[in-house]
């Protein structure tokens, strides 16, 4: 080679600049087998199970296993024959820059580039499946595309995440929400994968923004020295808690606080229907790092109770939060088309002041317009009609989840639809046994649709939400079809609605095609229709709760 040739190749990569070199992936390590991958923005580590159980992007580590050896992410089944954690029955390495993880009911394939990760699922089981990653408790803020800031532990529905530690950002594309202290302390993102489904998840090491940089130390304490804040996230104003006996529930605590040798009690004052809380302290368990507390408060069912929650430090000084107006009581989600969201004709509120509404985020009072409706409705409904009603009956409060669309089809509702994912990231916001029943309204716009098609739809919904939930969600199927004073019944839909109660695959609902005449205005309700049409839910619901009671 000439020396010119030489100084042109050297000009050349001096240009360039250097080359990142591709992943490297090294042999499985004789002690344990795992697997530790080097690429030019992270390094990995891959347990001999198939797990990614740790992500580091220089010296912050982003994922990172539990304290009870848990992987940093796994694969569970929730639902289906077989449930519980998969275990993968061989791991392999198919290409150079790949590790693959397989057994019968599942797959998991992880392709490395150079600053990103893709995480390939299958489930080819017959349940739902979901993909947890467990955060390095070191990791304090996280934000959305939308730039919204949030200091975990927090609980958001937000499908791509930017994780921050430092100054350095990991991106998370395709999760299904964020759940702060859900795994006994542990923030977690999660993603459901449905029976015979492939979804990807991608991760991308980068560096936090000058923007993002400046957001997260204005989120900071101003005084460096300052102990860590002190925070309670669950429960917020007017949440509602189901009551899973007739005199018994519990209150789900978590928050926040200072580091190890600190300690936290919670105690609950006021009257329950039984009588006067003891309103003793209690301590509740601190996360290994020492920067959470979860705990589930065993609660007689009543309120409204005032929570207070007491951060005590080595020096014995205190500090203590109080959370007014929680309850342990009857919890509904509703979902449908405007008849079960705003479209009434009047705007009421409940009268008892123990109702409560519940929007995704955060908890209200309630009144119209309920929140929480996706179509933003802003006129009347019949949700404070029902809920005073079941509270006059059952003297607990009552909470209720608007998740409905107005002039929507059942085949709107599909699985894996934006309607169905809104409804559910409710459902899955309160968790196995977290309400008590979901109540649909929904029919006046299939009224030309054929009844064995409108039948196989609906069920469909109803399946997968209670395949991906992993309980058996009691529905209640309104009777539905009115159109018009000249129209005031659909025998087809009638069929099929009625069709789901024989089969056992919905309870029965209202049949609020009666209501009619001076009810309506349209196909919707006028001031008498709404309280008309929420007593009927009550009753129907009310005698299916005193039934459950009763057995318990």
């Amino acid at each position: 080679m000439t020396r010119a040739l030489a100084a042109c190749i050297l000009m050349a990569l001096a240009l360039i600049g250097p080359v990142a070199a591709s992943p490297v992936i090294g042999n499985p390590a004789s002690a344990d087998g795992a697997r530790e991958i080097t690429a030019a923005g992270y390094t990995a580590r891959m347990s001999a199970a198939g797990q990614l159980v740790s992500l580091k992007i220089g010296p912050a580590e982003f994922i990172a296993s539990g304290k009870d050896s848990e992987s940093g992410s796994h694969l569970t089944q929730i639902s289906g024959q077989q449930k519980g954690e998969i275990l993968f029955d061989s791991v392999s390495q198919p290409s150079a820059a790949a590790i693959e993880a397989v057994s019968k009911s599942a797959g998991l394939k992880y392709d490395f580039s150079d600053d990103s990760i893709r995480v390939t699922i299958t489930n080819r089981s017959d349940g739902w499946m979901i993909y947890y990653h467990l955060r390095a408790p070191e990791v304090h803020f996280a934000s959305n595309d939308a730039g919204k800031l949030v200091m975990l532990s927090d609980t958001q529905d937000w499908k791509n995440i930017n994780w921050f530690r430092d100054n350095a950002k990991l991106r998370t594309i395709g999760c299904g929400g964020m759940h702060g202290f859900y795994a006994g302390g542990k923030e977690v993102e999660t993603t459901g994968i449905q029976p015979g489904g492939v979804i990807t998840v991608t991760y991308i090491a980068g560096t936090a923004s000058d923007t993002e940089i400046a957001a997260i130390k204005a989120a900071q304490p101003a005084d460096p020295l300052a102990r860590p804040q002190f925070d309670v996230f669950c429960p917020s104003p007017y949440q509602v808690f189901q009551r899973q006996s007739k005199d018994q529930g519990f209150i789900r605590v978590s928050g926040r606080t200072d580091g190890a040798g600190d300690h936290v009690d919670v105690r609950i004052t006021g009257s329950s229907p039984k009588g006067a809380l003891a309103g003793q302290w209690r301590r509740v368990p601190s996360d290994p790092s020492g920067y959470g507390f979860f705990d589930d408060v065993s609660t007689p069912a009543g309120g409204w109770y005032m929570l207070e929650v007491r951060d005590t430090h080595a020096d014995k000084s205190a500090r203590v939060i109080k959370i007014p107006d929680v309850g342990v009581g009857e919890v509904f989600v509703g979902a449908g088309q405007s008849n079960s969201t705003n479209f009434g004709q009047t705007k009421t509120t409940p009268k008892s002041g123990m109702v409560s509404a519940f929007n995704g985020a955060s908890w209200s009072l309630a009144a119209d317009p309920m929140p929480g409706a996706n179509d933003k409705s802003g006129g009347g409904s019949f949700w404070p009609t029902f809920g005073d009603a079941m509270y006059d009956r059952f003297h607990v409060p009552i909470g209720i989840a608007v998740t409905g669309q107005g002039g929507t089809s059942v085949g709107s509702w599909h699985p894996g639809s934006d309607l169905y994912d809104y409804m559910m990231a409710r459902v899955m916001r309160f968790g196995p046994h977290g309400f008590r029943a979901l109540l649909w309204h929904q029919g006046e716009a299939d009224v030309a649709m054929e009844s064995n098609i409108y039948a196989t739809l609906l069920a469909n919904v109803i399946r997968g939400s209670q395949e991906q939930a992993g309980w058996e969600i009691p529905w209640f199927v309104a009777q539905v079809s009115y159109w018009s004073p000249t129209e005031p019944s659909a025998k087809p839909v009638r069929l099929a609605q009625k069709k789901l109660w024989d089969l056992g695959i919905a309870h029965e609902g209202p049949d609020t095609d009666t209501l009619t005449g001076d009810n309506r205005y349209g196909a919707h309700m006028t001031a008498k229709g709404l309280v008309a049409h929420g007593k009927m839910w009550a009753k129907i619901v009310g005698d299916f709760v005193q039934e459950v009671m009763d057995q318990k």
